[in-house]
């Protein structure tokens, strides 16, 4: 009788470590994000280590925060961030603790980054926005002109332009 309620036990226990899975094995420790820039080919750093030209693929370790910085010539440089963001494993009723420690228990956020790079330009010696804002797009125009930028990629550099000067 002991062996037949011990067994019964195995098995119920069984039953629940297969319903409740590990994040490790399911989700992995780390995560691919890709990393884009519009315009394409900025010169890419993750957490001040370079790490190639946009766009690109890189797996990550979940558990961590990374700071991506974007430069390319012609244009102002950019950060962004990554974040650990707890995913569905958070919400389980048996959690493990070998998930935590390993990060499987987070996803990164966002696992698609999209920068949108502003020409530099010279700034306005009368501090006129409008002035500003024109010498902008007036670059955003001549590296269009002279093949630099895409027609898509000169629309979302003038729309980051427009958006920055209208608040």
């Amino acid at each position: 009788m002991k062996t037949r309620s011990l067994s019964l036990f195995v098995l119920s226990m069984c039953a629940v470590m297969a319903t409740t899975g590990c994040a490790v094995f399911s989700k992995g420790r780390s995560q691919s994000v890709t990393v884009r820039s519009v315009p394409a080919g900025a010169v890419a750093s993750i957490n001040g280590t370079v790490v190639g030209k946009t766009p690109f693929k890189v797996d990550l370790p979940r558990g961590d925060v990374y700071r991506i910085d974007l430069q390319r010539e012609g244009f102002d440089n950019k950060s962004a961030l990554i974040l650990p963001v707890p995913n569905e494993y958070e919400e389980r009723y048996l959690r493990w603790g070998i998930d935590y420690a390993l990060g499987a228990m987070t996803d990164l956020s966002p696992n698609e980054l999209t920068v949108t790079l502003r020409p530099t330009y010279e700034r306005s010696e009368t501090g006129d926005r409008f002035e500003s804002m024109s010498a902008a797009v007036l670059r955003a125009d001549a590296l269009l002109a002279s093949g630099q930028l895409t027609p898509a990629e000169h629309r979302a550099v003038v729309d980051s332009v427009i958006e920055t000067y209208a608040k």
